[in-house]
C-alpha cells in the first residue's frame, strides 16, 4: 500500500504508468500472477529502487514462486512512448516474449517489462549463466574450486548498476564475484586492487572482458552482526585503528573527492529530494549551504579512503583479534574524515531504525575514534562536517529500500543534520 508521499508522487508523475505498481509490492505481484511464467507466484520482494521522474522507474525484485529458490531480476517501467518503441524493437528484432526468461515479459497495462538479470545489457552476467566464471577462479592460484559441486547465486543486484556474487562449493562459500556496468567497472577493479596491496582482501582473478572481479571469501561475521547484538567496544576501537592505518599508506588513486565535489554530491540528492518529498527540499538546500560556509574551516589533508565505509564492510575474525574491511568499489582520494563520518552516520541510521539506543551509538562513535586516534590525528570539526554530509546521502535511502515508513525517517535523518550544523564548531 502506498503512503501519502507516495500517492502524491504518483500524482505529480502521471508520464509513467507503471510507478504506483511498482511502489506497491501487493499489486505487482497481483499484475505478474497474470502472466503464465508466474501463475504460481507466492509473492515480491522490493529489494532496490532507481526513479528518474517522467522517464523510468527501475526496480530489483525477488520473485518467490511456489518452492522454487527465490529468482532476482527486475521490472522497468518507461512513458507509454519509449514502452511502444521497446516492445516495438522486441517484435522487429523477432523475440517471442512467452520465452521467459531468454526474453522479457511485456506488462502493457503498466508499459513496463519484467526482465531476467541476463538481459541486463548494462551487465555481462551472461558470463555467469554460461558457467565462463569458473575458468575465473580456476586460473588464480592454488586453484580454489576443487572437485565438490559448485553454485552461486546473487547476494546484491542492482540493476543495469552492479552485483555481488556468492560462490559455494558443497554448499561452503569460497569465492565472491562482483559484476559492474561499464562506467563503474574500472573503479571497482582500482578499489579491490587497492584493498588486495592493503591485505584486506584476497584479489582471485579479473575479467575485464565481461568486468568480473573475483575475490576469496572472508571468514567470519560483520562488526554490525554484534553492534546489534551487544555492544562489542573493543572491536570497533581494533575497527578505527585498522582504519586510521589505511590512511596511513602512501597509497594514490586517480579518483578524487575534493569538498566542492562532496557538495555537487549533495546538489543531486537535492534533486531527488525534490522529486520524492518536496517538503523537505528547501531544509535539505539550507543545510547544504550551512556545510558550504563552514567547509571554509575543514583541514585539507587527503588520503585513501573506503569511501563507503560501515560496520558491515568489517569482518571481525573467528578469534576475534583482528578485522578485515570489504567492498572496496567506491576507494576513492579523499579527506580523512569521509571514513569516520560514514560509519557514525550509519549508527545515526541505526537510532533512527530502532536498531541502537542513542546511548549505544555515542559509545560506538566514542571508540571508532579512539581506536583511530592511536595511529593517527584526527579533529572533531572534520568528522561532524563529513558525518552531516553522510546523513544527507542516506535521506532518501529508506525509499530506495522501500522501508514503509521511508517519509518520517528523511525527516528524522534531515532533523540530525540540522542539530550537527547548528551545533558544528570550527577549530580556528
Amino acid at each position: 500500500m502506498l503512503n501519502d508521499v507516495e500517492r502524491a508522487l504518483v500524482s505529480r508523475d502521471s508520464m509513467l504508468p507503471g510507478l504506483a505498481a511498482l511502489l506497491d509490492e501487493t499489486v505487482l505481484t497481483g499484475v505478474l500472477r497474470q502472466q503464465k511464467p508466474f501463475l504460481s507466484l507466492k509473492r515480491v520482494s522490493v529489494t532496490y529502487i532507481r526513479y528518474k521522474p517522467k522517464t523510468s522507474c527501475v526496480v530489483g525484485v525477488t520473485l518467490y514462486i511456489a518452492d522454487e529458490i527465490p529468482y532476482f531480476c527486475f521490472v522497468r517501467a518507461l512513458t507509454r512512448s519509449r514502452f511502444i518503441s521497446y516492445r516495438s524493437r522486441l517484435v522487429s528484432d523477432g523475440k517471442n516474449t512467452s520465452d521467459w526468461p531468454e526474453t522479457p515479459v511485456l506488462l502493457d497495462e503498466l508499459a513496463a517489462f519484467i526482465s531476467s538479470p541476463q538481459l541486463d545489457r548494462k551487465l555481462c552476467l551472461a558470463a555467469l549463466y554460461n558457467n565462463k566464471y569458473t575458468a575465473l577462479l580456476q586460473n588464480a592460484r592454488g586453484s580454489v574450486t576443487g572437485q565438490g559441486r559448485e553454485r552461486w547465486h546473487f547476494l546484491r543486484y542492482k540493476p543495469g548498476r552492479r552485483c555481488v556474487i556468492g560462490v559455494y562449493r558443497d554448499e561452503h562459500p569460497f569465492a565472491v564475484i562482483r559484476c559492474a556496468a561499464e562506467k563503474e567497472f574500472f573503479r571497482q577493479l582500482r578499489g579491490s586492487q587497492a584493498g588486495s596491496s592493503l591485505a584486506h582482501i584476497e584479489l582471485l582473478g579479473v575479467n575485464e572482458t565481461d568486468r568480473l572481479i573475483a575475490t576469496r571469501w572472508i571468514a567470519g561475521k560483520s562488526l554490525d552482526y554484534f553492534l546489534h547484538g551487544q555492544e562489542y567496544l573493543s572491536l570497533v576501537t581494533l575497527t578505527g585503528k585498522s582504519l586510521a592505518k589505511i590512511h596511513n599508506e602512501p597509497y594514490f588513486l586517480p579518483e578524487k573527492q575534493t569538498c566542492r565535489e562532496a557538495l555537487q554530491q549533495l546538489w543531486q540528492e537535492h534533486g531527488m529530494v525534490t522529486a520524492l518529498y518536496p517538503e523537505l527540499a528547501e531544509r535539505f538546500s539550507h543545510c547544504i549551504l550551512r556545510l558550504k560556509a563552514l567547509s571554509e574551516w575543514l583541514s585539507h589533508e587527503q588520503v585513501l579512503l573506503h569511501g563507503d565505509f560501515s560496520a558491515d564492510q568489517v569482518i571481525v575474525a573467528e578469534d576475534g583479534r583482528s578485522v578485515n574491511i570489504i567492498d572496496w568499489d567506491r576507494c576513492v582520494y579523499g579527506h580523512p574524515a569521509g571514513d569516520p563520518g560514514s560509519f557514525i552516520a550509519r549508527t545515526e541510521m541505526d537510532v533512527i531504525n530502532g536498531e541502537l539506543t542513542a546511548a549505544q551509538a555515542r559509545g560506538i562513535h566514542d571508540a571508532l575514534l579512539a581506536g583511530y586516534k592511536m595511529e593517527r590525528k584526527i579533529n572533531a570539526f572534520d568528522i561532524e562536517w563529513y558525518t552531516a554530509k553522510a546523513l544527507m546521502c542516506l535521506v532518501v535511502e529508506p525509499f530506495r529500500k522501500r522501508d514503509a515508513y521511508w517519509p518520517k525517517k528523511a525527516e528524522l535523518l534531515l532533523n540530525r543534520v540540522e542539530d550537527i550544523c547548528a551545533s558544528a564548531t570550527p577549530i580556528s
